[in-house]
């Protein structure tokens, strides 16, 4: 690897620690205490670190599998250690088993992997210029982008008002709207494709491409959807990343303009989810005036500050849900149905389930509200901790391999699509509850490889010869 890349990094690495200690120090300002927990905090800070180290000797890929597991799993588990608000208590010895022994699920696949990558990829890697014929995907993106267009308008219809304008309160959450819900949410992955387009072919219609890129962040706020946003901002990064690499711009060039443009992303969309929070939260309150500082209240939070309070209870918190759920729960299991919930949900078989689904969600214990428990509430609530650890492993054995099949000749952009989608898909599982687990998952996988695989020509050459490949 470039050791100019390298360099910076490390310097990433470095500004997340700064983001990690400027945290804990605001934490000290606070009159509690945290004495119990600063052992664990250090601790997961220090194996968190050391992990992103070895993925940064193992991957030459900035998305890999590893990188998401930091930003998505272990770095929000650190956090958790900090207990800014009075809802936060330790985690029991059951918990922690939990933790780790998924923790290590998710590793050992991706370390093997890694491991592989580093010995199969540098013998392979393309030393020329690599080209696509981009401008064939003009017309997909035209007609799928239209299509969407047209499913958001009916899905509105369906809703009774465009929910910023009407008020969450005042419109309906009727089931057959599940369909076009999953419809548009191809949208983000779409403008990912949009933008790679543009990078690449950007002189042919320009106008009429950057509809299509800026589609999903419309809609996100008509919609008052904050995931929408992220899977935005995740799929336009993704397709950056790789028009940079097809464009043979040097490494560090790479990273120093992927870094800007995730630090300008994030920058905006931690105001989107602020604004769009609240709107959402008046508009379900109906005439109620929220006052200032109701949700940091309404969190227990020992900071009067509703932004810090959104960010660490969506990205945080979801922990200390998932200890509250392992400690109180006593229900029956689901036998699997979450993790099937792919096949069963289109098939429309949830009744002859042996338990209702809707039973088992009333009787969840929540630290708060319909807050979320990450996604081994769900996998737990299937069949427990072995069913759990053998899951997990089973989820990183399928990013895995997806991943593999997307770097293993350079760029396979059928591959790398679909591993967009499903890396996506395991980052806000993280935090999320069962969001890979949602048949459109699965789907959208198979839509974004039969387009790029048919549209797609990747002409290459190396040192020895020239060769031409259909994905």
């Amino acid at each position: 690897m470039n050791i100019r890349l390298r360099i910076e990094s490390l310097l990433i690495y470095l500004f997340v620690c700064i983001v990690i200690g400027l945290t804990f120090l605001l934490t000290l300002n606070i009159q509690i205490n945290i004495q119990k927990n600063i052992i664990y905090f250090f601790i997961l800070l220090s194996v968190s670190l050391l992990i992103l180290f070895i993925s940064n000797y193992l991957f030459d890929e900035i998305n890999n599998p590893i990188n998401l597991f930091f930003i998505g799993w272990l770095l929000p588990l650190t956090l958790s250690q900090l207990h800014v608000s009075k809802l936060q208590e330790n985690f029991s010895p059951k918990t922690w088993i939990l933790l780790i022994s998924t923790t290590i699920a998710f590793l050992i696949p991706t370390f093997i992997n890694g491991i592989n990558l580093k010995s199969r990829v540098n013998k392979n890697l393309i030393k020329k210029k690599r080209i696509y014929n981009v401008g064939n995907l003009y017309k997909p993106i035209i007609s799928i982008g239209l299509s969407i267009i047209f499913v958001m308008i009916i899905n509105w219809v369906f809703l009774g008002g465009i929910p910023i304008f009407a008020g969450e309160s005042n419109i309906s959450h009727l089931d057959n709207t599940k369909f076009t819900s999953y419809a548009i949410f191809f949208a983000p992955y779409l403008s990912g494709i949009a933008t790679f387009y543009l990078s690449l072919n950007g002189k042919k219609f320009r106008k009429l491409m950057w509809i299509f890129i800026l589609l999903p962040y419309i809609y996100s706020i008509l919609q008052m959807l904050r995931s929408f946003m992220l899977a935005t901002i995740f799929s336009q990064i993704s397709f950056i990343y790789l028009s940079y690499r097809i464009k043979g711009l040097e490494a560090y060039s790479i990273t120093r303009k992927l870094f800007k443009y995730i630090l300008i992303g994030v920058t905006l969309l931690i105001f989107a989810m602020v604004i769009l929070g609240n709107l959402r939260l008046q508009s379900m309150t109906g005439s109620t005036k929220l006052g200032k500082n109701f949700f940091s209240h309404a969190l227990g939070f020992y900071i009067n500050n509703d932004a810090f309070a959104w960010l660490y209870s969506y990205y945080v918190m979801g922990f200390d849900n998932l200890n509250y759920f392992i400690n109180n729960y006593s229900g029956p299991f689901m036998y699997g149905y979450n993790v099937l919930l792919p096949i069963i949900g289109p098939l429309q078989i949830k009744n002859f389930w042996p338990v209702d689904p809707h039973y088992i969600d009333s009787i969840i214990p929540r630290l708060w509200g319909n807050a979320v428990g990450t996604y081994l509430r769900e996998i737990y609530l299937d069949g427990g901790l072995v069913y759990s650890f053998i899951i997990v492993l089973f989820i990183s054995i399928v990013i895995n391999y997806i991943y593999l099949k997307s770097v293993i000749r350079g760029i396979n952009l059928s591959w790398f699509s679909m591993y967009v989608v499903i890396s996506y898909g395991v980052l806000y599982m993280f935090f999320n509850s069962g969001a890979i687990l949602q048949p459109n998952v699965i789907l959208y996988m198979f839509i974004i490889y039969y387009i790029t695989s048919k549209y797609i020509k990747l002409e290459v050459s190396n040192e020895n010869s020239d060769k031409c490949f259909d994905y």
